[in-house]
């Protein structure tokens, strides 16, 4: 069990990593500030762990990290907009 999730851990880097500047520059987009960036992008790369198993197409993380990105936006916004 320990070496199954040592074995994601390493393909989730592997796959996700690379795109971590982009996801950074997208949400710097979104947000307007470095602070909230980061932020919905830590919460992107934890959302996308613990989803990891449901990527099927593993040449379409890009996209699926970009949606969950504006997933996580979009919520943010919202919960900041009805404050």
């Amino acid at each position: 069990m320990i070496f199954k999730k040592k074995a994601s851990r390493k393909a989730f880097k592997k796959l996700t990593y690379p795109h971590m500047k982009l996801l950074y520059n997208m949400a710097l987009k979104y947000c307007g500030n470095s602070y909230d960036a980061e932020d919905i992008v830590q919460e992107t790369y934890l959302m996308a762990f613990n989803k990891f198993h449901q990527l099927r197409d593993k040449s379409k993380c890009k996209p699926w990290l970009l949606r969950i990105l504006r997933n996580n936006f979009l919520k943010s916004y919202q919960k900041n907009k009805t404050q």
